[in-house]
């Protein structure tokens, strides 16, 4: 094999080799689903009857995703069921004993953070105790790295 046939092998090796090699910060990662809940509990039975609790659910979220549902509980047999919400979403009700709270999503996060919560408090007008509370909370994320260069 002569030197340039040998030069031109080698070249188009290297140039191959380094095709191959892409930017892992440009290749596409798979979007996270976020199919999650709380779980659902039931609002105490230690306050005095008619006490309710307000509970504002939440859901926020940053970066690159979607939510393409929202269920929660507002007191009924059946949960809420929100259809592509734009976030940040909010939600308040007002709960009272023995009914269920809880929240849940659906969708997927490419490069960012979902957060899902619930807190609840007892209304002071009610005459239960000030410090009772109920809440709950979920978080789905998945950050990419970005790669940079110093020259």
């Amino acid at each position: 094999m002569d030197s340039r046939s040998f030069a031109r092998t080698f070249l188009a090796v290297v140039g191959v080799a380094l095709a191959s090699c892409g930017d892992p910060a440009s290749e596409q990662i798979a979007p996270l689903d976020c199919i999650m809940d709380t779980g659902t509990s039931q609002i105490p039975t230690l306050i005095p009857a008619p006490a309710g609790y307000s509970v504002k659910y939440e859901v926020t979220g940053s970066g690159a995703g979607t939510i393409t549902k929202i269920i929660y509980r507002d007191g009924t047999s059946t949960p809420v069921v929100v259809e592509n919400p734009v976030l940040p979403w909010t939600e308040t009700v007002i709960l009272y004993p023995d009914m269920d709270v809880g929240i849940g999503m659906e969708g997927s996060v490419s490069n960012g953070r979902f957060e899902m919560k619930y807190n609840g408090t007892l209304n002071s007008s009610s005459g239960g105790s000030i410090g009772a509370k109920v809440s709950g909370n979920k978080v789905c994320e998945q950050q990419l790295r970005s790669s940079t260069t110093v020259d």
